[in-house]
């Protein structure tokens, strides 16, 4: 995989503030809205994400992916969602075998 560079979102700084690991399994899962929008500040604005051990789908559009509806991501790829919304509706579920998903979580910097 290439180096990864973290651009600005619209000119302005973004800084990771949590992390979490997901297993991917035969139902569609989402993000951990604890994690993506915790209490004492604001919600995510990206979600950094890499794909390991197997291939997913996902979508962040509201629809619900299944094992061949959605985009692809092999294992090792990494994919990159943007803006609230999008981060709040992104669902995954496995094409063949669980998979884990390594997230960081981005907001703008205040």
């Amino acid at each position: 995989m290439a180096n990864l560079i973290m651009a600005p979102v619209g000119g302005q700084d973004l800084t990771v503030f949590a992390y979490e690991d997901i297993t991917v399994a035969d139902s569609s899962i989402g993000f951990t809205t604890a994690t993506i929008a915790p209490s004492t500040h604001g919600p995510a604005h990206r979600a950094f994400v890499t794909t390991e051990t197997d291939s997913i789908r996902w979508t962040c559009d509201g629809t619900t992916p299944t094992s061949t509806k959605g985009h692809l991501s092999y294992a090792g790829e990494a994919i990159e969602i943007e803006g609230i919304a999008n981060v709040a509706a992104f669902r995954a579920i496995r094409v063949t075998t669980d998979a884990t998903l390594r997230v960081s979580y981005s907001r703008f910097y205040r």
